[in-house]
């Protein structure tokens, strides 16, 4: 299986959002685009196929990544949401031109801190132990840990702001049985059954919860996870704000989006294969670092190779928004 992504960028007018701690993360503004002349839109099909199927273009820059780790640093304060932490710079990664991550240890060792790229978008995990222990006398259900995570979430960020992000909860299981193992991960709390009739014996991993902001029908990047261990006590916590007036955005005609996207998978087969029919499988809208927005579109496409019987892959576009 491969996967394709199909990407479109949108210039929006984006306006200043306040995060909850007061600053502001954007205060620019861009001529918004309609979204339904095309031939602004520069469409690829993106490399590291297997099977050749598809005429393929690079269309991301290789990957750079560097650590640069920082020696006898000073203690500092750094502001997560709304708590401060003191703190020791360890390193600093790099990946692309513009996202960088600066790592730091609390003054225990036992806490690790992420400052991400994109402003008030901060990672905080357990070294050793947990960050914060549920209680051992609460029988441990989907709403019980809920009523944990929004408890220790309010520390960090106002809870007001997620009331119209959506909520999901995964379950990251493993399975043994006499002669395999492997792991699952389920869109659902799952605890397993304490008599299990077959030979598998299944142990939970972690527990996942989301709040995730959509954009119409496009998840956006602005969203908070928080990880459990399997007895609920909360092992890491992620929020991601980009501070994008989501409100603001001029999404493309979605239909004709889809169009042009088909019609870029359809023209980027080899001779010897032909499209039979796709189905969309996720799409989502992202800002990043360098201030675009990307539409990514995932499509479960079935194609057949020298009129032999039909099989599916997960295909994939680009398409980048250039006006000049």
């Amino acid at each position: 299986m491969k996967r394709f992504v199909v990407v479109a960028v949108v210039l929006v007018c984006l306006t200043a959002l306040l995060i909850s701690c007061g600053q502001t993360v954007l205060d620019w503004e861009r001529t918004p685009v309609e979204g339904i002349d095309f031939d602004l839109y520069h469409i690829q099909v993106s490399s590291g196929t297997e099977d050749g199927a598809f005429k393929t273009e690079t269309v991301e820059p290789t990957g750079y990544y560097s650590e640069e780790q920082v020696e006898s640093a000073e203690v500092e304060t750094i502001q997560l949401g709304k708590r401060n932490y003191k703190v020791t710079l360890q390193k600093i990664i790099r990946r692309g031109q513009d996202s960088e991550e600066r790592v730091f240890e609390d003054e225990s060792g036992t806490i690790e801190c992420r400052l991400l790229s994109l402003k008030q978008s901060f990672r905080i995990r357990a070294k050793t132990g947990f960050l914060s222990a549920f209680d051992e006398q609460t029988v441990l259900s989907e709403e019980t840990l809920k009523d944990h995570a929004l408890r220790f979430l309010s520390d960090y960020i106002e809870l007001s702001f997620i009331e119209n992000y959506d909520y999901s909860c995964t379950t990251r299981d493993a399975v043994h049985t006499p002669n395999a193992a492997w792991g699952e991960t389920r869109d659902e709390f799952f605890i397993p059954p304490t008599d299990n009739p077959s030979d598998e014996t299944i142990e939970i991993v972690y527990y996942s919860m989301t709040y995730s902001l959509y954009c119409g029908s496009y998840r956006t990047n602005d969203y908070v996870t928080i990880t459990f261990d399997p007895k609920g006590n909360i092992r890491e916590l992620l929020v991601c704000f980009t501070g994008v007036d989501w409100s603001s955005v001029r999404l493309p005609n979605e239909d004709m989006l889809q169009k042009k996207a088909i019609g870029a998978i359809k023209a980027s087969l080899n001779s010897n294969y032909r499209y039979e029919d796709s189905e969309l499988v996720s799409q989502r809208i992202t800002y990043a670092e360098d201030g675009k927005i990307f539409i990514t579109c995932s499509y479960s496409v079935k194609i057949s190779r020298d009129g032999n019987h039909d099989y599916s892959t997960l295909c994939a576009v680009r398409i980048t928004f250039d006006k000049e």
